[in-house]
């Protein structure tokens, strides 16, 4: 089976492999500790291994909650910063902003605000273009095997058409 070539950037590939190696990390981290702990009970149980780590009774409970808080913090640290550099994680979230805002500009207009500010900054912000040019990229890319140029999904194809007239009107006001 033929697949399209990726159009992924070689610094999102990184970001998506450092990520699922501190999903790993951040997984695993319980695991190692709880380890830790084992095996330093077991080396002051059978008095083996270095002296600062055969402990008896308060000094490994001690030992034992040090681990398990620190393996809590690293968890925390590793999560957080996969999260931070994910770049799945915030799929979305910048169009449901913008909808927000723009939701926002209409109540406004509905308070009396300005008609022909709110157009003017609209014709300035090219927002309808811009709209526009990502329907076009989506259009593009939705079927599975990115069809050639020229070939376009018919739904998105056609709101693409409408915003580019919407853009037109817009100009001519």
């Amino acid at each position: 089976m033929k697949t399209a070539p990726s159009t992924e950037s070689a610094g999102t590939a990184v970001r998506r492999i450092v990520t699922r190696t501190l999903d790993v990390i951040g997984t695993a981290a319980d695991t190692v500790g709880a380890a830790v702990v084992l095996m330093m009970a077991l080396a002051g149980a059978v008095h083996l291994g270095p002296e600062a780590i055969q402990l008896e009774s308060w000094d490994l409970a001690l030992a034992g909650l040090a681990v398990y808080g620190g393996t809590k913090l690293v968890q925390a640290l590793v999560v957080g910063l996969a999260d931070l550099l994910d770049p799945d994680q915030r799929d979305g979230d910048l169009l449901r902003d913008a909808e927000a805002l723009v939701r926002q500009i209409q109540d406004d207009l509905g308070q009396g605000a300005d008609t022909d500010e709110v157009l003017e900054v609209l014709r300035e912000s090219r927002l309808v273009m811009t709209l526009a040019d990502l329907m076009h990229t989506l259009a593009v890319r939705h079927h599975p095997d990115h069809k050639p140029k020229g070939v376009w999904d018919p739904p998105l194809y056609s709101a693409t058409w409408h915003l580019h007239t919407v853009d037109q009107c817009t100009r001519e006001l």
